[in-house]
């Protein structure tokens, strides 16, 4: 049925189902139609605003710059191992020995995989090495924290043990000449005044925290004497039974690297399980140990009671007239902070591990974060001056706002209630330090080399599909504003032409879901919104939406016509379903009498307004009568 036989009563049925003129009712006060999900003419803004934006590809990946440091990934739960290995690393000397090893790769897979890691922090382009293989050989649950002091000591005593059956010297005696000092127990009898002693040697110092302040007051504490009574009585070969006795151990000798362990988890006997000491400790960017050394520190002269001889003593911890002890310069015995460990975190079996070491070319701390290596950011509190004028100032709250103090490598102290473990370097190697520059094997690093030309091409390839699509993205964001400033059917009535759309395919147009895919896929379809007399279902208007032919023929130039649907437009009406629906009957009629109820309203109330409004001319002659 063609709309010029329709009568008006009829057109306003139609236009009343199809909600053809909703749009143009606009009067708050005379209202009919709402901009709803019936409104044909009616897209929301938040539609509108679905347009994908170019954004930052979040898997980008980019390539390690020149003086950028390499992170290690974290496999779950393997920060501890990412710290400690990024220390070691640092230590070129260690690292280089690590490098001149030459035993099996099969019989031994944790140093050929420590060789890898090793050869890719120094070489990769990447900005993080993957370290799955070095974790499998090690036999590690990635998902497990471990302790890292327990990880180190374990590493360090497998690494000697293998590196020990090397023919080559400086492999052979690695640990050994990087790590081992050489300690001292001394022993003395209370009641004979006879001592004993036993040699011993460290890769690291177990300090205890607990009581101390500063990095020394753990030295001193370390050295102190212990006394040895009651149930720890000491069984003295002289006297031939269990006597008191005091106890205390000496320095002989310092490594070229000393590592020292703060033991920062203790067990509690309340909780039944170890803790952590938050106490804070001060320890110095550089250090003199030489008071801390034989012959120098004697902790036995120091106490009362204990009845030895100068004479005595001086045999069991060294002699005063020993050259190479008592003339050595103090640079003999000054150390350099080059490292540390913080844990993050309350739980003893949790938390998180960083370190922040010293780049020696570029004189400045970098921290590692497991994939994350960027320089250290030295906040207000991290580093201070003088430890006791530190304590004093935080006894007091006001005048704990105080400025930072500027970080110097040569002097202060660094503050923290998470220092874990500390690396300090002999000053004396300072310069064959940086002198040294590891040279991995030519096998490890054809493999790194081959990963890099790879890495780079995935780079290019990245970059390219990025600009690619980002470039899509603004076309299509264009497309679509384009079209939506002239969609709009600007005139009422049913005869406008207009042409309908489905709005689940408009949906998707705007949102961006038809990039990058066949146009088999990405037609336009209107088949789902036909009645049984294929024309338009007017009980299907939220599925649909009303624009004009300009912005339909833009579509279907673009996007084609699916096969399956067919061009619905204001003939599409249908007439046949509207006299079968019982509601349709009666809703034409009724939508006619209220229009011309509207008119009849305003028109009375525009009566109204006028009879109360009195003529400018007669106000003026009211006024020349009153004067």
């Amino acid at each position: 049925m063609k709309l010029s036989s329709l009568s008006k009563f009829q057109k306003a049925q139609l236009e009343d189902l199809y909600h053809i003129n909703d749009q143009w009712l606009k009067e708050p006060k005379f209202r009919m139609g709402k901009n709803s999900k019936v409104n044909p003419s009616h897209v929301t803004q938040a539609l509108c605003k679905s347009v994908p934006k170019a954004s930052k590809d979040e898997n980008q990946i980019e390539l390690r710059g020149d003086k950028s440091l390499t992170g290690l990934k974290n496999l779950g739960a393997t920060c501890y191992m990412n710290a400690l290995m990024q220390v070691l690393y640092s230590i070129r000397a260690f690292r280089q020995g690590v490098y001149e090893w030459d035993g099996s790769k099969t019989e031994e897979p944790i140093c050929y995989q420590m060789q890898l890691l090793f050869t890719a922090l120094q070489k990769t382009n990447r900005l993080f090495y993957d370290p799955k293989a070095f974790v499998e050989a090690m036999n590690m649950n990635a998902g497990v924290q471990q302790d890292a002091q327990e990880f180190y000591k374990f590493l360090i005593g497998y690494i000697e043990r293998v590196f020990g059956a090397s023919t080559n010297p400086i492999v052979k005696h690695l640990v050994k000449n990087q790590f081992e000092g050489q300690s001292m127990y001394t022993t003395i009898c209370t009641n004979c005044k006879s001592s004993s002693r036993t040699k011993g040697s460290f890769h690291e110092l177990d300090l205890t925290i607990e009581g101390c302040n500063t990095l020394e007051d753990c030295i001193t504490e370390w050295l102190g004497v212990e006394h040895m009574h009651g149930d720890n009585q000491y069984k003295c070969g002289k006297c031939g039974s269990l006597q008191n006795a005091q106890r205390s151990i000496s320095i002989v000798s310092l490594p070229e690297v000393l590592n020292i362990q703060l033991l920062r988890f203790v067990y509690n006997i309340k909780v039944g399980h170890r803790v952590k000491v938050k106490h804070p400790i001060y320890f110095p960017t550089t250090i003199n140990m030489k008071k801390f050394l034989a012959p120098f520190h004697k902790p036995l002269l120091k106490r009362k009671g204990v009845g030895a001889s100068h004479e005595n003593i001086d045999i069991i911890i060294g002699s005063e007239d020993d050259p190479d002890a008592m003339d050595a310069e103090d640079d003999d015995f000054q150390y350099d902070l080059t490292a540390y460990l913080i844990h993050k975190g309350a739980s003893s079996i949790g938390g998180h591990y960083v370190a922040n070491i010293l780049d020696e070319d570029q004189k400045k701390f970098f921290e590692f974060d497991d994939e994350d290596a960027h320089e250290f950011e030295w906040k207000k509190g991290m580093y201070v001056l003088d430890p006791k004028k530190d304590l004093e100032e935080d006894k007091d709250i006001k005048k704990n706002a105080k400025l930072p103090v500027q970080f110097s490598l040569n002097r202060g102290f660094v503050k923290s209630s998470d220092c874990y473990f500390l690396t300090y370097s002999k000053r004396t190697g300072r310069n064959s330090r940086a002198s040294i520059k590891p040279t991995p094997p030519a096998y490890i690093t054809k493999a790194v080399e081959a990963d890099n030309v790879a890495y780079k091409a995935e780079v290019v390839e990245r970059e390219t599909t990025h600009k690619e699509q980002t470039t899509a993205v603004k076309q299509h964001k264009a497309d679509v504003e384009e079209i939506t400033k002239t969609w709009m059917v600007e005139l009422p009535g049913i005869a406008q032409p207009c042409n309908w759309i489905s709005l689940k395919w408009l949906t998707s147009w705007i949102k961006g879901e038809f990039e990058g895919k066949p146009e088999e896929k990405i037609g336009i379809t209107t088949d789902d919104l036909l009645c049984e007399h294929d024309k338009l279902d007017f009980t299907k208007m939220e599925q649909m939406k009303r624009i004009t032919p300009e912005a339909w023929d833009r579509l279907v130039k673009k996007y084609k016509l699916s096969p399956t649907s067919s061009v619905l437009d204001q003939t599409s009406y249908c007439w046949d379903c509207v006299q079968n629906d019982e509601k349709a009957k009666t809703s034409g009629q009724e939508k006619q009498n209220t229009i011309q109820g509207l008119v009849q309203v305003i028109t009375e109330e525009f009566q109204t307004q006028n009879k109360n409004k009195k003529p400018k001319k007669k106000k003026k002659e009211e006024r020349r009568r009153r004067i």
